[in-house]
């Protein structure tokens, strides 16, 4: 017996959506045969909600179709595919640490625009040592960054080297922080440029 823990939320909604459109129900019909109300039933096609197999048995009975339909893990179409893709790619450490807002695949995004965005989601991740990392990864990397400041007692040379090259790059002569107020004027006296730092 397939558990619904075992179910992949988003890939159930979709074919849970693919079914009732192709029975020409509508939430509220759907949601009058099984019992339960078109918004709950929406959270489930969105992934949001993961049904009770009683459920499962109930919706494939009401849309005429075998519950095995309904609990294959293939996305119903290339265009479900691609907005499964979209949506994973964003939980991921990479995604989050681009600090970008999050795009939602909407029915008025074209499939081709669609399968750009995620083309170059995918092209990113290959490019990126962040990859998918998983949570246990980003604590790794978090105990590595700590443990390299903990042996250099929080110096890091090649910082300072590089703040102290645009402090002087800027014209400031001064002691102490350098305030943004003091960024603001004194590229506005001077016209300094910052140059490139070679490493």
């Amino acid at each position: 017996m397939v558990e619904t823990r075992q179910l992949d939320p988003l890939v159930l909604g979709r074919r849970l959506r693919h079914f009732r459109n192709e029975a020409g129900l509508t939430l509220d019909r759907l949601g009058e045969r099984v019992g339960k109300p078109a918004p709950y039933l929406s959270l489930l096609e969105n992934g949001k909600k993961e049904p009770r197999l009683n459920l499962v048995v109930d919706l494939a009975s009401a849309l005429d179709v075998e519950v095995s339909d309904l609990l294959d893990g293939t996305p119903p179409s290339r265009r479900d595919s691609l907005e499964i893709t979209l949506l994973r790619s964003q939980e991921t450490a990479l995604f989050q640490s681009l600090d970008l807002p999050a795009v939602k695949p909407s029915a008025k995004m074209s499939t081709e625009t669609l399968a750009h965005i995620v083309g170059l989601h995918e092209a990113l991740r290959d490019k990126s040592s962040l990859d998918s990392a998983g949570s246990e990864d980003v604590r790794r990397a978090n105990g590595a960054v700590h443990g390299y400041l903990v042996d250099n007692d929080g110096y890091l040379e090649n910082v300072e080297g590089a703040a102290r090259e645009a402090l002087t790059a800027s014209g400031y002569t001064g002691e102490g922080p350098f305030s943004s107020l003091g960024v603001r004027s004194g590229t506005d006296r001077r016209h300094a440029r910052v140059r490139p730092i070679n490493h």
